[in-house]
C-alpha cells in the first residue's frame, strides 16, 4: 500500500515538471473622453503626416440678418425649406412705406433722365433755331440802320424839297394877301381860314421833307439799339450752341445735376429698402430660423441661416501654428469620418490668413475638398484629417 502511494507521488511529480506555465491574457485598454466619459475612436496614425480634427460644412453657407434694427413683420421660410436666389426670406414691419420712397424715386430718377435725353436729343434743332434767329436779328439790324434818322440828314431829295418849298411860298402868298383883304366879312374871314390851313398843310409838308424831328430821331435810336442787342445775344446764343454741339450748357449742366441728385435719392432709397429685406443670395436651405414675427431686431443679428448642400468641404478645428508652416495650397491629405470609418482622398484648397484661440493655442483653419465626394454626408460630421508632408 505505501509502495504505491509513493509511485503515484513520483507520477504526478513527473506529469508537473512536463507542462508549460500558462502566461496570463492582457487586458485590452480604451482611451476614455474626458468630457463625455465615452471611448474614443483610435486616431490614425500619424507617420510623417499632420494630424487635426476636422468637421464638414457645406462649402457655402451664410448667416443672414437685417442691416438696420427694427420689428420682424414676417419670415416665409422654414428650418429645412428649399429656396431659389432671389426669394424674399424675411422682412421688416416698415416694408411698404419704403416701398412707395423707393418707387417715387425711381420715378424723379426717370423724369430727370427723360428730361436730360430730350436736351441731347434736340441739340441738332436747338442749334438751327439758335441760327435762325442770328439771322433775323442781324436783317432787323441791318433795316433799322438803314432807316436811322439823323439831325440834318434830308427825308427827301432835292426836287421834292424844291416841290414843296414852292408850294410853301405860295401858300404865304395867299396867306398874307387873306390877311390884307380881310374886310371882317364873312366870306374874308373864310377865305382867311382856308388861306391859314393851306399855309399849314404847305410848312409842315415842306419841314418834314427837309429835318427829321428830334422825337423820330430818337425813336430811330432806340430801335437801332434794341436790334443792336438783340443781334448780340442771338450771335453769342447761337456761337455757345455750336461750341457744345447744339447743348446749352447751363442747361445740361442743370439737368445733369437734377439726375445725379435723384440717383442719390434712389440709392439711399433702394439702402433702406434692402435693409429692411432678407433676400436669397443663392440656391439653398435654410439651415436654422431664429426669429418670429413681431420680434425686434439688432443690425446684423442673425435671422436666418442658408447653405447650399450640394457642395461640401472638410474644415479643420485644432491645426496648430507649429504645423501650419507645412500646410500648403494644394497638399493632398486623408479624411476618416466618423460616420463611415472610412478614408477618402481630399486637397487643401484654402488656408485662414489669422489664427483663433482654442484652449489658450493659436490654431489655423485649413479648408479641403474631396477628390470624389462621399455620398450622404452631412453638416457637421466630424473626423479627422492627416495632411501628407511628402
Amino acid at each position: 500500500m505505501l509502495r504505491k502511494l509513493s509511485l503515484l507521488l513520483i507520477a504526478a511529480a513527473l506529469l508537473a515538471s512536463c507542462s508549460p506555465t500558462p502566461t496570463p491574457a492582457a487586458i485590452p485598454t480604451l482611451a476614455v473622453n474626458a468630457t463625455s466619459g465615452a471611448p474614443e475612436s483610435p486616431a490614425p496614425a500619424r507617420g510623417d503626416g499632420i494630424i487635426a480634427t476636422a468637421e464638414i460644412v457645406p462649402a457655402q453657407s451664410v448667416d443672414l440678418g437685417f442691416a438696420a434694427a427694427g420689428f420682424v413683420d414676417a419670415v416665409y421660410f422654414a428650418e429645412g425649406d428649399t429656396v431659389r436666389e432671389g426669394d424674399l426670406l424675411a422682412r421688416q414691419q416698415n416694408l411698404e412705406q419704403l416701398q412707395i420712397t423707393l418707387e417715387a424715386s425711381q420715378q424723379s430718377l426717370q423724369s430727370a433722365q427723360h428730361a436730360l435725353d430730350e436736351l441731347v436729343a434736340n441739340a441738332p434743332l436747338a442749334l438751327a433755331e439758335a441760327q435762325l434767329r442770328m439771322v433775323q436779328d442781324q436783317k432787323r439790324y441791318d433795316d433799322a440802320s438803314k432807316k436811322q434818322k439823323r439831325s440834318g440828314f434830308r427825308r427827301c431829295n432835292d426836287e421834292t424839297i424844291d416841290l414843296y418849298s414852292e408850294r410853301f411860298e405860295d401858300a404865304k402868298d395867299r396867306l398874307e394877301k387873306a390877311r390884307d383883304d380881310n374886310d371882317g366879312s364873312l366870306s374874308a374871314l373864310e377865305a382867311l381860314q382856308s388861306a391859314q390851313n393851306q399855309f399849314d398843310t404847305a410848312q409842315a409838308n415842306y419841314l418834314y421833307c427837309l429835318n427829321y424831328t428830334p422825337q423820330e430821331i430818337a425813336e430811330s435810336d432806340a430801335e437801332l439799339a434794341v436790334a443792336e442787342a438783340a443781334l448780340k445775344i442771338s450771335t453769342s446764343r447761337y456761337e455757345q450752341l455750336k461750341s457744345e454741339n447744339g447743348l446749352d450748357p447751363v442747361e445740361h449742366a442743370r439737368l445733369s445735376a437734377a439726375v445725379a441728385e435723384a440717383q442719390s435719392r434712389l440709392a439711399s432709397a433702394q439702402s433702406a429698402y434692402d435693409r429692411a429685406v432678407l433676400v436669397a443670395p443663392f440656391n439653398g436651405m435654410v439651415a436654422s430660423v431664429n426669429a418670429t414675427a413681431g420680434q425686434a431686431v439688432n443690425p446684423g443679428q442673425t435671422i436666418l441661416t442658408l447653405a447650399s448642400l450640394d457642395s461640401w468641404q472638410v474644415e479643420t478645428t485644432d491645426l496648430s501654428e507649429r504645423d501650419i508652416p507645412r500646410v500648403k495650397v494644394g497638399q493632398t491629405a486623408s479624411v476618416r469620418l466618423e460616420a463611415f470609418g472610412e478614408d477618402f482622398p481630399a486637397e487643401v484648397v484654402r488656408i485662414a490668413p489669422r489664427a483663433t484661440k482654442a484652449g489658450g493655442d493659436a490654431v489655423y483653419k485649413v479648408v479641403l475638398r474631396f477628390i470624389e465626394t462621399p455620398p450622404d454626408l452631412r453638416w457637421g460630421m466630424t473626423g479627422s484629417v492627416v495632411l501628407d508632408t511628402e
